[in-house]
């Protein structure tokens, strides 16, 4: 698609859908920021896509656009947790408000914007992910093949030689976002996407031209090799995986065949990478070590899918040690980067480092709130998602829609139990959800 049709589809919107994809777009620019042009305004382009979402739904709080009960349910709960908070919890006030803007105004925003949005703005937004993700891959092989004290690897403020390793004197690509935990959220995004089209020539078309679709296969490929992230890999397999076998169950066994097919030449790929290296480095060993180390450390590779999916859902810290919060927990806010370093907690894991509430989203709500609010958000983010999974299969069935169950897949990892206290992957949840809802509330018959 030319820019100059992305340039009339954007004049032709209206104010909320133009403030949204200014949103969408600060979710790239903001790294770019405060990693290289603007670092120390760090802090200023951490908060820079608040104003959207505050102005958004204050704007429409009494439409017809906020009608949700279940969005309606986590506002009622962050003035009841700010109330707690400022009366019996940490008491500051500006990490409170950190906290309550999540139950306020970003899951608010999520409903609003599903109920604003139609499909063709749901098709020109999974474009601009796919689009973008090319270039990006770029970026991900440039930092990957870079030395740790290189520009592009600098992290947030600008310092060099931070982040998460990739290889040996190499750091885990970040792209243009702040940490490479953003691009952890964005990757298995477009992974998500390029299933659909995969086994949908409907999406392909509208969404890639011939060369694009190969361009899109290599990136994808490239991408997980040396992004380092077992996560991306680990939800990757099961996005392909899940959405092979829901097609299997609406009678299309052919679809399991091409899976199959797909996954014996990703087989052949890796084979002939691992005779290719870049710096004395097979480009295959970032990954491999990762998985390898992560075998030895985790027991096998039952334990590498224990931690990557069970572990997010366990109530206890590193050391086996049953949560024990106050009856209204620590107060909002207080799990966030913020909120701990703002406050001085010594965390859970015995530090006074990021997380000190816990790592997982799970942990971090049930400090926060205690068990009992902390088990009501909880409760409702995964009830939620399991509502929404017979909502997608419905549309499976009687469309051959494959775009909302595969975006489901991300919902339970993101939505369910993500890391919704981390600025950079709030943004990725609150876009993955709208993405999610939109494509349910807008699908139709799929005609291949």
């Amino acid at each position: 698609m030319r820019l100059s049709e992305y340039r009339n589809y954007y004049n032709s919107l209206d104010k909320y859908k133009k403030a949204f994809w200014i949103y969408l777009v600060l979710i790239f620019v903001e790294g770019t920021m405060r990693k290289w042009f603007m670092p120390g305004l760090s802090s200023a382009w951490m908060m820079c896509r608040e104003p959207i979402v505050i102005w958004t739904v204050l704007s429409l709080m009494g439409s017809k656009y906020l009608k949700s009960s279940v969005a309606k349910s986590f506002m009622s709960i962050g003035v009841i947790m700010m109330l707690t908070t400022l009366t019996i919890g940490h008491q500051n006030i500006t990490v409170a408000l950190f906290g309550f803007r999540i139950w306020f105004f970003h899951i608010p925003y999520i409903f609003i914007m599903s109920e604003k949005l139609n499909r063709k703005d749901l098709i020109m937004v999974c474009k601009f992910m796919i689009l973008l993700f090319i270039p990006m891959t770029a970026i991900y092989v440039l930092q990957w093949a870079s030395p740790v004290s290189s520009w592009i690897n600098a992290s947030v403020g600008g310092i060099v030689g931070e982040g998460g390793e990739g290889r040996v004197g190499a750091l885990r690509p970040s792209g243009i976002f702040a940490h490479c935990v953003a691009a952890s959220y964005y990757n298995p995004l477009v992974v998500c996407l390029f299933v659909v089209s995969l086994f949908s020539i409907c999406y392909r078309n509208i969404w890639l031209s011939k060369t694009m679709y190969i361009l899109l296969t290599f990136s994808i490929g490239l991408s997980l090799i040396v992004g380092v992230s077992r996560g991306a890999v680990v939800q990757s397999c099961i996005t392909a995986l899940f959405a092979a076998f829901m097609l299997t169950l609406t009678g299309k066994p052919q679809y399991l065949k091409k899976l199959i097919v797909g996954f014996f030449l990703i087989f052949v790929v890796f084979n002939i990478l691992s005779n290719i290296s870049i710096d004395g480095h097979n480009i295959l060993e970032p990954i491999t070590n990762r998985f390898e180390t992560a075998a030895e450390q985790e027991g096998g590779t039952s334990g590498i899918l224990e931690s990557r999916i069970f572990e997010p859902y366990k109530f206890w810290n590193d050391k086996g040690k049953l949560l024990n919060p106050p009856l209204f927990g620590y107060g909002i806010g207080a799990g966030s980067n913020y909120g701990t370093q703002t406050l001085g907690l010594v965390s859970i894991f015995g530090n006074s480092k990021a997380w000190g509430l816990g790592e997982w989203s799970c942990q971090i709500v049930t400090n926060e709130m205690g068990f009992f609010f902390g088990g009501i958000v909880w409760a409702l983010r995964l009830g939620f998602c399991a509502h929404l999974f017979f909502a997608c299969y419905k549309k499976l069935r009687r469309n051959k829609d494959l775009l909302p169950i595969c975006l489901w897949t991300l919902s339970v990892p993101y939505f369910g139990n993500g890391n919704i206290n981390l600025t950079m992957t709030l943004g990725w949840i609150v876009i993955v959800m709208i993405l999610l809802l939109t494509s349910i509330k807008t699908s139709e018959k799929i005609k291949e």
